[in-house]
């Protein structure tokens, strides 16, 4: 997170924080105080109330904790600006956060970008593609599983991008084993649609490759990126990028 001061911070769901410094600082090193492997942070958030930004409450009211936490709820995926980092002790941070303003420039063109990308021939499409960019993988699961339902069964091209969707949510979720089913699923409706040389084939390969390297099965590895390096080698120009790709795989 260093390395990303200045730049933006989203959470996928509700933010519950606190006005108290000391019920925050509890609760991180509460945490942290028997998990060696945890770094803990304590968010010191700044909002500019004049500015129109995510929707917040405060609802000491209805908390649990009622006044002593003096509770702040933030609404799902609010964005933050990094700012200065310091290192209370020895495994905890403070790091300063400023709610944006719906008019921020480096968010505005972020959602754009997301927009452009999230593009699909169908709300459905675009569903799915948006819930994988804010990482909502169970969500985008549900999603491309119920349009591979209602797919009929020669619509290749379009069961060979839902497999390939659901396969690189399985990676997300470090399910590499349903990964490889899926990418082998798209491939195989490929097959019914693409010539043998075109470079599509060979992406799917790779990607099986890389799943099988995850599973620590390199022999299987090895494998597929050979069939994945023999299909690039035919079907693009000498210098492309996946073809270093491929050869690095190999490599490895």
């Amino acid at each position: 997170m260093i390395n990303t001061q200045g730049g933006l911070l989203s959470f996928n769901n509700f933010l519950s924080t606190s006005r108290n410094r000391e019920v925050s600082f509890e609760f991180v090193t509460t945490t942290t105080l028997n998990r060696p492997e945890l770094i803990g942070v304590l968010f010191q958030i700044t909002v500019d109330p004049s500015v129109l930004s995510t929707p917040f409450a405060q609802i000491d009211d209805v908390s649990y904790y009622q006044e002593s936490e003096e509770e702040v709820l933030f609404s799902m995926h609010s964005v933050f600006r990094i700012g200065e980092f310091k290192q209370l002790e020895n495994r905890i941070w403070d790091v300063k956060l400023t709610l944006t303003s719906d008019t921020d420039p480096q968010l505005s063109i972020l959602t754009t970008r997301m927009r452009e990308e999230v593009v699909g021939s169908t709300g459905w499409h675009r569903l799915g593609k948006l819930m994988i960019k804010t990482g909502n993988f169970n969500k985008a699961e549900e999603v491309y599983r119920m349009l591979v339902e209602v797919t009929f069964l020669d619509a290749h091209e379009e069961l060979s991008f839902l497999y390939n969707q659901l396969g690189s949510i399985k990676v997300n979720k470090a399910e590499y084993d349903d990964a490889i089913q899926y990418y082998e699923k798209s491939l195989k409706s490929k097959k019914k649609y693409l010539p043998s040389t075109h470079p599509d084939w060979g992406t799917s390969y790779n990607s099986i490759g890389l799943m099988y390297n995850s599973t620590g099965e390199y022999t299987k590895a090895l494998s597929w990126h050979k069939k994945a390096l023999e299909i690039r080698l035919r079907s693009l120009s000498p210098h492309h990028l996946d073809l270093a790709e491929s050869y690095n795989n190999i490599g490895e």
